[in-house]
């Protein structure tokens, strides 16, 4: 029969050695916990990035689009201000060719009435009057040339504007989407670097609950090895 102290050492040494159990077993459940957060964690950041990488090319076509309207009203305006200097310039050279054809049909009749009034000389003679109304027309005809060069000029400097604020808008949505594009991969790289950051946080979270399942067994086992010893069950 065996004795009611042996058979309490006994019991002891199987609790502790149960515990042991029990802990080893604590620790692969965590171990096991942690694995998964981790998983988890990098399947939410993988998730997370292609959300990202979804958004960035909505941004970017958008963006794009945006440069082919900047482009196609630019060239629009640049060929509507070119029309206008080509019809400036065709309506200088008839104002200037009528205005000369004018003058000279005056002069002509002028000079008719002279010769039908005779020839006078002095102030007011034909000479005289064919000279000013000479000086008069190449004057009108100098200004309307003139008038029409400015308003190519004007013009000009109009197509220049418009080309340059052309290229400016361009510039300007092209380096709107290198930030936009910098920005979404700064974002995914640091969502990576966390989710790396979460998975090795979960390895050593893990290989700690396994060392402390482990301990706790050997202390388990040990403490019931050594009651056995104490007891005289193990000699």
């Amino acid at each position: 029969m065996v004795e009611p102290v042996t058979m309490m050492t006994m019991a002891s040494m199987g609790m502790s050695a149960a515990g042991g159990i029990g802990g080893m077993k604590g620790g692969k459940a965590s171990a096991k916990s942690a694995a998964q957060a981790a998983r988890f964690n990098n399947q939410v950041t993988g998730q997370k990035n292609q959300l990202l990488a979804y958004q960035d090319g909505i941004n970017l076509r958008n963006i794009d689009r945006q440069a082919q309207l900047t482009i196609a009203v630019g060239d629009i305006e640049v060929s509507r201000l070119k029309d206008l200097i080509d019809g400036v310039d065709a309506d200088t050279r008839h104002a200037a060719s009528f205005a000369d054809y004018y003058g000279r049909a005056s002069m002509a009749e002028t000079k008719v009435g002279y010769a039908v009034g005779g020839v006078r000389t002095g102030e007011g003679s034909p000479l005289i009057t064919r000279m000013m109304q000479e000086a008069m027309l190449a004057r009108e005809v100098a200004e309307i040339n003139l008038q029409g060069e400015r308003m190519k000029v004007d013009l000009g400097n109009q197509v220049k504007a418009a080309k340059f604020n052309q290229q400016l808008g361009i510039q300007n949505l092209t380096s709107q989407a290198n930030m936009q594009r910098l920005g979404t991969q700064i974002t995914m790289q640091n969502n990576m670097v966390a989710a790396m950051q979460n998975t090795m946080q979960g390895q050593a979270t893990a290989a700690q609950a396994k060392a402390q399942g482990t301990q706790a067994l050997l202390t388990g086992l040990g403490n019931a090895a050594m009651m056995g010893v104490e007891s005289g069950i193990f000699k």
